[in-house]
């Protein structure tokens, strides 16, 4: 299959390392077609090949079809999560659990 040779070629050995992958290196390595076939979206062929969600905002380059919303639910989650802590700890009267 194309992109496990693409990936030993490129010493990928785990998924997070698919995360660097660029469309010029698909092109170049003569997975035009095959990219094509996926909107030119890495993180679509990946995804349809592995059958695991690859996170499109993780990739160097984010394709233009992701939705902002998935953009600022990855910025803003964290700190959501800081707050609601927070939050928690006031409503106990700042002690904690």
């Amino acid at each position: 299959m194309f992109l496990d040779w693409l990936g030993k070629k490129l010493g990928y050995t785990k998924k997070e390392d698919w995360y660097q992958i660029s469309i010029k290196e698909i092109v170049d390595n003569g997975g035009t077609g095959l990219l094509f076939h996926f909107d030119k979206s890495p993180q679509k062929l990946l995804s349809a090949v592995y059958g695991d969600d690859f996170l499109p905002w993780r990739f160097a380059k984010v394709p233009q079809s992701t939705p902002v919303s998935i953009y600022f639910f990855a910025i803003i989650s964290p700190f959501c999560k800081i707050m609601l802590g927070v939050l928690r700890l006031l409503e106990r009267g700042g002690e904690s659990a």
